[in-house]
């Protein structure tokens, strides 16, 4: 997803209540730059809680309250996106809405149609950061001062809300990021030793771009006796604050995307409140230069200070990504429908031509009969007789019999090697 435009009230900080991504000519600006001021670093958990999803909200290490005005009026945040096909599938919106609504006692409501004040009547509302994927919507947030786990981090998806440790280190400097070394160990393993293509690649462009924009010695990276832990010991503190929220998103990418051969060309929305202090004034145009190169469809919004601002990659500046074509959505044919006294022939389970059946056809049709023949599963009301044929026994043609058997009852004749091997038509 890219995130378009974000519209609040009653924020406590972030007064406008508005703010739109540049986009034109079916593009979209890769990196925002907004001014390091309490207004902005609002506005940036705004946009986390509202791409969030309410049911994760209630697990962020932070009182939501605080960030409303007025206690007797809820905070409310609307924003519109254009979702990609990971995130909701290949029939997805070219334009959607979503918001939440934060009450002063923490209480959280995701935004339905009659509570929005900002969005346009035609584009449909949903609720994000549902269901149990990790792939839908995909967002991270990294506040200014980051921590890591050290051997506590959880790979194993045990815990159901994990997905709030995308974006908690955004309000609260103490919720924990990756492990690095217990990161590297796990990625190294799937890729040199185990040679899983997406890890082999996600290692290999790691370690090109750290050596080259971090000065990191990782010549012994792609070995298979790697010892991560002592190099990791061996780098500065600013080269290991500049390589935390480095790793943390590719961990995030790699995770949200198992499908992909390349993770991290995966789109989505990073938020990064201060990533200047992640390391020293002389580097960080280089760190910006990383991230561009390393997630080349990621959307960022970010809080600079004026003197950041001016050290900005004119390069990544100019940078835009194209926003995703509206799809054509093709007519569907409508249900068949019989009349009265009409026949209904099933083949469950096979797709080659099926003698019995058309033996069937050829009877009624002889009769003047209307016949319709489907395949698997097909519910119509007003039949008068339900032939249906099942050639293998499997459960999926078991489980479709019994639905049949269910919908149709006494009408349902079935035949078949799957059902009964010794059963024939009449000679008829």
């Amino acid at each position: 997803m890219y995130l378009l435009s974000i519209y609040t009230e009653n924020a406590k900080t972030f007064v406008s209540g508005k703010f739109r991504f540049k986009k034109e000519h079916g593009k979209i600006r890769k990196w925002t730059q907004l001014s390091a001021d309490s207004a902005n670093r609002e506005l940036l958990q705004l946009m986390a809680l509202a791409c969030g999803g309410t049911r994760l909200l209630y697990h962020l290490p932070f009182k939501l309250k605080q960030l409303c005005s007025h206690s007797s009026t809820p905070l409310q945040i609307e924003i519109i996106l254009t979702p990609h096909s990971c995130d909701i599938g290949s029939s997805a919106p070219h334009l959607i809405g979503s918001g939440v609504q934060i009450y002063n006692e923490g209480k959280v409501k995701r935004l339905i149609r009659k509570n929005c004040r900002f969005l346009p009547l035609n584009i449909p509302i949903r609720e994000l950061g549902t269901g149990t994927g990790n792939s839908s919507f995909f967002l991270l947030a990294y506040g200014p001062e980051l921590q890591s786990h050290d051997q506590t981090d959880d790979f194993n998806f045990s815990n159901q809300f994990f997905r709030v440790t995308r974006f908690h280190s955004l309000f609260n400097n103490q919720a924990p990021i990756t492990d690095p070394v217990a990161f590297l160990n796990r990625l190294h393993y799937k890729g040199v030793r185990v040679s899983r293509y997406p890890a082999i690649q996600t290692m290999q462009s790691l370690k090109q771009v750290f050596k080259e924009y971090l000065d990191v010695e990782t010549g012994h990276w792609m070995d298979k006796m790697c010892d991560f832990r002592q190099e990791w010991s061996l780098l500065y503190p600013w080269q290991k604050r500049a390589i935390l929220p480095v790793l943390d998103t590719a961990r995030h990418m790699i995770d949200a995307f198992p499908r992909s051969c390349m993770p991290l060309n995966m789109p989505g929305l990073l938020l990064l409140d201060r990533p200047d202090l992640f390391c020293t004034e002389k580097i960080f145009p280089q760190w910006i230069t990383l991230m561009d190169l390393l997630f080349p469809e990621i959307q960022y919004a970010l809080t600079l200070s004026e003197k950041s601002r001016l050290k900005f990659p004119i390069k990544a500046q100019r940078k835009c990504l194209p926003l995703p074509a509206p799809l054509k959505r093709t007519k569907t044919k409508p249900p068949a429908r019989i009349p009265p006294r009409g026949i209904l022939l099933l083949d469950i389970d096979s797709r080659l031509p099926n003698l019995a059946l058309m033996k069937i056809s050829r009877y009624f049709k002889e009769q003047g009969r209307k016949v319709v023949l489907a395949r698997k599963e097909s519910f119509i009301k007003g039949v008068e007789a339900v032939y249906a044929s099942c050639v293998f026994f499997s459960c999926s043609s078991q489980k479709r019999i019994e639905s049949l058997k269910n919908f149709y009852g006494e009408s349902l004749i079935l035949g078949g090697s799957g059902v009964d091997v010794d059963k024939r038509l009449p000679s008829k």
